[in-house]
């Protein structure tokens, strides 16, 4: 994937192009636009490039550079970052709006559009092998609840590490955002293409029609599931409710399962939930049960992903063992026939 390029030694090796792209960043706007006019059309496309591509340029090469070129702009040295809201406006400010459009070559259009496209899950597998700073440039490019929702699928020290990267990013290169695009495009069009030569049934084709079915219809399937493929059976019910489908369950029905669940297990299990799925438990709670749940979230630390998965997995074995036992119903949006 492109990088970025820094300059962070001496001015050894620059050529001449890159020289005067380390000058102008060294230089307030209104000095190198007036530089910039100096310039034939070619130049300042040739020097537009290469301050695209440089995203920071340390102190000594600045010095160096304005040792050879110039030592008006002494009093600039030191670390300069540059962002693409920097290089259009010293362009408008030397070519003029229309000028400084075509050398830059820029497209307004939102980046990362076709990653909408996909669900979370999916977006998560499109990343999975990426580089943290690749993920933490997606991320900023998304809506802000939709990215929560990505980030909440990663481990706690990736979530840390990515929270770092997105508060202390600069605006990224352009060219650097295409290239991620790209690779992000292929991978994604690789996966669409995976799920388009999808199976007739399987896992999910049941646990799509058995979410449309009567309880009676379930346990009868899955019964005989059993006996040929448990795996099978288990993932099946694993996906048939998950603990953030406890939003659809009535008030009843959440205080009987929180009955059943110690509160440990459920701060655990609420670690990183959407915060719908931990309002509905809390409004089920007593003002005090609510306020010392809350203080045990809080106090988790370093919980692994994997725990908050396991700790989730017992509340819906829970769930599943208060419906089959007829103390709670869940509404599986159908009307069954009676007799």
């Amino acid at each position: 994937m492109t990088m970025v390029t820094t300059h962070d030694g001496a001015n050894a090796g620059l050529n001449g192009v890159q020289k005067v792209a380390v000058l102008l960043m060294g230089l307030d706007r209104t000095r190198a636009a007036r530089l910039l006019r100096e310039l034939t059309p070619e130049e300042v496309s040739a020097v537009a490039q290469e301050l695209e591509r440089t995203a920071y340029v340390a102190a000594p090469t600045i010095d160096g550079v304005i040792e050879d070129l110039a030592r008006t702009a002494i009093a600039q040295r030191g670390d300069v970052r540059v962002t693409q809201a920097d290089v259009r406006e010293l362009l408008e400010m030397s070519l003029g709006e229309q000028g400084a459009a075509a050398v830059f070559g820029q497209s307004d259009a939102r980046r990362f559009g076709f990653l909408d496209a996909f669900d979370v899950p999916a977006l998560l597998d499109i990343l999975a092998d990426e580089h943290p700073q690749t993920i933490a440039v997606v991320l900023a490019h998304l809506s802000p609840d939709r990215a929560a929702r990505v980030l909440a699928g990663f481990d706690e020290e990736r979530q840390r590490d990515l929270g770092i990267r997105i508060a202390t990013m600069e605006r990224t290169n352009p060219a650097a955002l295409a290239a991620i695009e790209t690779a992000l495009k292929t991978r994604a069009e690789a996966l669409l293409a995976e799920r388009g030569e999808h199976r007739v049934g399987g896992a999910e084709g049941l646990i799509a029609m058995l979410s449309r079915s009567d309880k009676n219809t379930e346990r009868a399937v899955l019964a005989e599931l059993e006996q040929i493929d448990p795996a099978m059976a288990e993932e099946v019910r694993a996906k048939l409710f998950t603990f953030e489908d406890i939003v659809t369950l009535d008030d009843r029905a959440v205080q009987q399962i929180l009955r059943q669940v110690d509160t440990r297990g459920l701060a655990v299990a609420l670690k990183g939930v959407e915060e719908a799925t931990k309002s509905k438990v809390l409004k089920n709670m007593s003002s005090r049960a609510a306020e010392n749940l809350l203080e045990e979230i809080d106090m988790l630390r370093g919980v692994r992903a994997a725990d908050v998965a396991v700790a989730r997995a017992d509340i819906v074995k829970v769930i599943r063992t208060l419906e089959d036992s007829g103390d709670i119903v869940i509404d599986r949006g159908i009307d069954e026939l009676l007799d």
